[in-house]
């Protein structure tokens, strides 16, 4: 039977048979060590999903911004029509050149 107290000092049957000094550390090394790297993992991959995230979000910003340009388009065409005006060429071109541009991505 394996004694807590050998497993803790890492005096184990396997750490004397083994000549590989990882078969000698302590158990509570080994435990406090994987959860260490968890934790390390989680934060080097932290920057990355933190900027996927932003470019994801501004990414969706603009999708919105599109829909919404074109619903006002389309709802402000509608209206016109429905009065009884004529949608023109000028009108047309003028929609989207007098619309300002949204910032471009670096």
């Amino acid at each position: 039977m394996q004694r807590f107290a050998d497993t803790r000092s890492g005096r184990t049957p396997g750490g004397r048979h083994h000549k590989n000094p990882l078969y000698r550390l302590p158990l509570l090394l080994l435990g406090a060590t994987m959860l260490a790297a968890t934790a390390v993992g989680a934060a080097k991959g932290a920057p990355e999903s933190y900027l996927a995230m932003l470019r994801f979000a501004k990414a969706s910003a603009a999708v919105e911004a599109a829909e919404m340009i074109l619903e006002a388009d389309l709802q402000t065409a509608t209206e016109r029509l429905r009065a009884g005006e004529e949608i023109t060429i000028a009108d047309r071109s003028g929609a989207a050149a007098t619309r300002p541009m949204p910032p471009s991505s670096p």
